[in-house]
C-alpha cells in the first residue's frame, strides 16, 4: 500500500506549506513571490516523499557485510507448487477496495475537467471571434461576463467599461496566469480526496486576481476610481472555473482592502525564506518519521560501516519452512513472494531477528542452519523451463530427500489455466500411461546426487572442475532445411524491456506453416511467456521474408527465453512431442543495459578463416572483380554512423564461406531526439546478412544531427582475396537508389578471405 503511503505523507506536507502561507505571507503585498511560493509548495510537497537524507539515520545494529558461498538460489513459488493445489478463492482486501475508490475517483475528477474543457470550447465557438497582435477576443451576446483561458479573451457585449476590464484580462494573459491553474487542475484529479489542494487553487487565484488589480489600477492612475468601478460591476456573472473571470463576488471585498493597503517593505520578503526551515524540517521527517520503499532520491547516502559477518554464509545456509505445508526448502538466498502482496529477501549475513518474526506471521519459519546438518534435509533444485505439447504447459522439478532417494514432480497446466501435479513415487500406472500418450511425457533419472555434489563442492574444487576442458558441443537440434529461418529469428528477436526489467525467462511452441513457395505463413505461439515476449517472436516470423526448401506442411519449433547470466540448472528437457514436424528448439537471450553497453565494447570477432585445402567451388568469372568504385560521397553528419557500421557489422559464417555478397538496402526513422528509430529492411539479398545488417544500425546509440524523418541506408557485404587483386563484390548501386529522398550513403564491408 505504499502509493497510498506516499500520497498521505504528500498532503500532510501540503497542510503545513500552507499553514504557513496563511499564516505569515497571505497579507503580504509582494503578489509575485507569494505566486511562486504556492506553485513551488505543490510541486515540493510531492517531491519530498520521494527523497530521504540515509546520512540523518544511525547505523543498523545488524552486519551489513556477507560473505557468499552460492548453491543455488531457489524461489519459494517451487516450494507452494509441488504441493496438492485447491481451487484459486477470489480475495478482494483493503488495500483492493481503497485502490479501487481511488481509481474511481481520479476518473470522475477526470471527466468533470474534460467537460469543463469541452463547454469552454463549445462557448469559443459560439462567440463572434476577432484576432489581434496580443489576444484573441471572444465577444458574448447578451451576457455580462468576462474572463480569460490561456489568449483567449472573453467579454460581454453588455458590460460597461469593456477597455477597463480588457486591460485587467490581459495581465492574466501576459503573465500566463493559466497555465498555473491548469497545473492545480491536474493535480487535483490526481489528489482530488484532500481539500488542501482546493486551497492552494484558491489563494493561487486571489493572488492572481491581487497582480491584475494593481496592474490595471497602475494604468488606469487612480486606484480609488479603479476600485469604485470594481464595486460597481459587482453584478456580473463569473466565468467557468478553469478561467481567471473578473467578476468574482466572493473575492471583491477583499481585492478592493488589498489594492488600497499599504505596501510591504522590502524586509517582508524575507518572511518567504521561512519555506527553507520547512523544506528541511520535512526532509528530516521523510527520512526518519516515515518507514517507506519509496524513497528514490538519497542526498546524502550513508557510509556503510562494514563489521564483523552475523554468521558466516560458508558455514551457515537458511532453512525456509511452510508451516501450513509443513514442507521446507534449503537455499542461500531465500525470496517469499505471496499473492497478498508480502514480498521478502532473506540471506545469512541479514537476516534478523523482526524479520523472522514478521515471516512467521505470514507462515513462514526462518532458520539458519548450519550446512553439515542439512544431509538429513530435502534439498530443492532449480526448476527447468517449461516443455509445451499441443497448448498444454508440462513443467519438471527435481528434488533428493535424504541425500538419496531422488524425486520428481510434473504440473501440467492446460489451456483453461488449470493445473495438476503428478510425483515419481506416486503416480500410478495408469497416470503414466496418460502422461505418456497424452502428453508425450515419462519422468526421467536426472542424477539430482551428481548435480549437488558439484554445486556444493569447495571453492577450489570447483575452481579445478571450471580449468578442465569444455565438454564437446552438443549435437544440432534444428534440422537442417531450416537453419536459415532459426538464424533470422535468432538475430532479430528483441527481448521486451519490461521482461528485461523483471528478468522474466520461460519457454514456448512456435507453430508454423511451410507452404508450395517455401514461404512462412500462420504463425501462433502456444504458450504464456508473458511481458510481450511472444509478441515479439511473431513480429519477427512475419518479418522474415527468406525461403525454406522443406515439404510444405505444419512445423513446430521450441522456443526458451531466458536472461544472459542465468544461472538455474537446466535439466535435459523430457519429450516435448513426438511429431515428424517438430524442427527442435533454440534460446533466445535477453540482456540489460549494462550487459549491451559491455558487449558493445568488445571489437566483433574477425571471420572464420576458411583452410587453403579446403573444397570450394571456384567463382564463376562473373563473381569475380576488380576492386570495385568507391561509394558515393555522403554528408559529414553522417560519418560517425558509416564508421560504426563498419566497425560492429559482421558477415554471416554460412554467407562468408559460400562468398554470397550484395547490398541491404534499409530504411530507419530519425526521432525528435536525433536518435535511430524505426529499423527496417527495404531489400536485401540473404536473410542472414539482412538481419545482421538491420541489427548493427538498430544499435547506434549515437545523436544525428538532422531533421526527424524518413531516412535510406545501404549497408554492401564484399569478399577480396588477401593481395586484394580480386573482389567478390555486387554491382555498384543504380542512380535510383542514390538519388532517392533522405538516401544517408554506403557503408561497405569488405572482409578478406584469407
Amino acid at each position: 500500500m505504499s502509493w497510498l503511503h506516499y500520497l498521505i505523507e504528500a498532503n500532510i506536507y501540503l497542510g503545513v506549506f500552507y499553514l504557513c502561507y496563511r499564516l505569515l505571507l497571505d497579507n503580504n503585498t509582494h503578489y509575485t513571490l507569494g505566486r511562486v511560493y504556492l506553485i513551488s509548495a505543490c510541486i515540493l510537497a510531492f517531491i519530498i516523499p520521494l527523497t530521504q537524507v540515509s546520512a540523518l539515520k544511525s547505523a543498523p545494529a545488524q552486519s551489513i557485510q556477507t560473505v557468499s558461498v552460492r548453491t543455488s538460489y531457489v524461489p519459494f513459488t517451487n516450494i507452494e507448487q509441488h504441493t496438492a493445489k485447491t481451487a484459486p478463492s477470489i480475495q478482494i482486501t483493503l488495500n483492493d477496495i481503497l485502490a479501487y475508490i481511488y481509481a474511481a475517483g481520479v476518473l470522475v475528477a477526470f471527466i468533470v475537467f474534460v467537460i469543463r474543457l469541452w463547454r469552454l470550447y463549445n462557448l469559443t465557438k459560439a462567440g463572434k471571434s476577432q484576432e489581434t497582435s496580443e489576444y484573441q477576443l471572444v465577444k458574448l451576446t447578451e451576457s455580462h461576463t468576462a474572463f480569460s483561458f490561456f489568449n483567449y479573451l472573453y467579454i460581454g457585449t453588455d458590460l460597461q467599461q469593456p477597455h477597463t476590464i480588457i486591460a485587467h484580462e490581459m495581465v492574466h494573459i501576459r503573465q500566463k496566469h493559466s497555465v498555473d491553474i491548469l497545473f492545480l487542475e491536474i493535480l487535483k484529479v490526481v489528489n482530488w480526496f484532500s481539500p488542501i489542494v482546493y486551497m492552494f487553487q484558491q489563494s493561487l487565484k486571489t493572488v492572481h486576481e491581487y497582480i491584475a488589480d494593481e496592474q490595471t489600477a497602475a494604468l488606469e492612475n487612480d486606484t480609488l476610481a479603479y476600485s469604485s468601478f470594481l464595486l460597481s460591476s459587482a453584478y456580473g456573472l463569473p466565468g467557468a472555473s478553469v478561467t481567471h473571470s473578473f467578476f468574482n463576488n466572493n473575492l471583491l471585498k477583499r481585492r478592493i482592502i488589498m489594492l488600497n493597503q499599504k505596501r510591504s517593505g522590502k524586509l517582508a520578503r524575507l518572511k518567504y525564506l521561512a519555506a527553507v526551515p520547512l523544506c528541511v524540517g520535512m526532509l528530516g521527517a521523510s527520512t526518519l518519521v516515515f518507514s517507506k520503499d519509496y524513497g528514490l532520491i538519497d542526498l546524502s547516502p550513508r557510509k556503510a560501516m562494514p563489521v564483523a559477518a552475523k554468521a558466516d554464509s560458508a558455514k551457515y545456509t537458511l532453512k525456509l519452512t511452510d508451516i501450513a505445508a509443513n514442507i521446507s526448502g534449503i537455499s542461500d538466498k531465500v525470496v517469499v513472494d505471496k499473492e497478498d502482496g508480502f514480498k521478502r529477501e532473506y540471506t545469512v549475513a541479514t537476516l534478523t531477528k523482526e524479520q523472522q518474526t514478521e515471516a512467521k506471521q505470514h507462515g513462514y519459519l526462518i532458520e539458519i542452519v548450519p550446512r553439515e546438518s542439512l544431509k538429513a534435509d530435502t534439498t530443492f533444485a532449480t526448476k527447468p523451463p517449461a516443455i509445451i505439447k499441443n497448448g498444454n504447459i508440462i513443467q519438471e522439478r527435481g528434488y533428493l530427500i535424504d541425500d538419496k532417494t531422488e524425486y520428481f514432480t510434473v504440473t501440467v497446466t492446460d489451456n483453461n489455466g488449470n493445473e495438476k501435479t503428478y510425483n515419481s513415487t506416486d503416480a500410478t500406472d495408469a497416470e503414466r500411461k496418460m502422461l505418456a500418450e497424452k502428453y508425450g511425457y515419462k519422468f526421467f533419472n536426472y542424477d539430482m546426487k551428481g548435480y549437488l555434489k558439484k554445486v556444493n563442492a569447495p571453492a577450489s574444487v570447483q575452481q579445478k572442475q571450471r580449468n578442465l576442458p569444455p565438454p564437446p558441443p552438443p549435437p544440432t537440434v534444428v534440422k537442417s532445411p531450416f537453419e536459415t529461418f532459426v538464424d533470422y529469428l535468432s538475430a532479430t528477436v528483441k527481448y521486451p524491456a519490461e521482461a528485461v526489467k523483471s528478468k522474466r525467462s520461460g519457454g514456448t511452441l512456435l507453430n508454423f506453416h511451410v507452404d508450395e513457395g517455401g514461404n512462412v505463413t500462420n504463425a501462433n505461439v502456444m504458450g504464456k511467456a508473458g511481458l510481450g515476449l511472444n509478441e515479439a517472436l511473431l513480429q519477427s516470423v512475419k518479418s522474415f521474408k527468406g525461403k525454406i526448401k522443406s515439404p510444405a506442411g505444419d512445423y513446430k519449433l521450441g522456443i526458451n527465453f531466458m536472461m544472459l547470466g542465468d544461472n538455474n540448472v537446466k535439466f535435459p528437457p523430457p519429450v516435448a512431442t513426438k511429431d515428424e514436424n517438430y524442427i527442435g528448439v533454440i534460446n533466445i537471450v535477453g540482456m540489460t543495459d549494462a550487459q549491451q553497453k559491455g558487449l558493445k565494447n568488445i571489437p566483433p570477432p574477425p571471420p572464420p578463416v576458411v583452410k587453403k585445402n579446403a573444397a570450394v567451388a571456384p567463382p564463376t568469372a562473373a563473381q569475380i572483380s576488380k576492386r570495385p568504385p568507391p561509394p558515393p560521397p555522403f554528408d559529414a553528419a553522417y560519418k560517425d554512423l558509416i564508421t560504426y557500421l563498419k566497425k560492429h557489422t559482421r558477415y554471416p559464417t554460412v554467407a562468408f564461406q559460400n562468398k554470397v555478397n550484395g547490398h541491404v538496402l534499409l530504411s530507419l526513422d530519425i526521432n525528435k531526439d536525433h536518435k535511430v528509430t524505426g529499423v527496417k529492411v527495404d531489400k536485401g539479398f540473404d536473410p542472414a546478412c539482412d538481419a545482421e545488417a538491420a541489427r548493427a544500425l538498430s544499435t547506434y546509440s549515437q545523436t544525428i544531427n538532422k531533421a526527424p524523418g524518413t531516412y535510406k541506408l545501404a549497408v554492401t557485404f564484399m569478399l577480396t582475396n588477401s593481395d586484394e587483386s580480386q573482389y567478390y563484390a555486387p554491382k555498384p548501386l543504380t542512380n535510383d537508389v542514390i538519388n532517392q529522398k533522405n538516401f544517408i550513403g554506403q557503408a561497405t564491408l569488405i572482409f578478406s578471405t584469407n
